[in-house]
């Protein structure tokens, strides 16, 4: 009685585990990225590259020191 309350341990605890029960069969190495070319490395680069520039440019928390201020204190002229 206890060897097959164990044995149904040990069959419930393989079925938990996966990668136990799928070591026998090779799972194919899928990569997304072997189908781009290292030829676009350098205008990817570029790219994102320009727009952490341009999102750095129009960051609304360049000028902070103006948004503390009142208006009659920010736009005196």
């Amino acid at each position: 009685m206890l060897v097959n309350a164990l044995t149904k341990v040990n069959a419930v605890s393989r079925a938990m585990v996966p990668s136990r029960a799928m070591s026998s069969t090779k799972m194919p190495k899928y990569s997304s990225v072997a189908g781009i070319g290292m030829g676009y490395a350098i205008p990817i680069l570029g790219f994102f590259g320009v727009l952490m520039g341009a999102c750095f440019a129009i960051s609304p928390f360049q000028n902070r020191d103006k948004s503390t201020k009142i208006h009659t204190e920010k736009y005196q002229s």
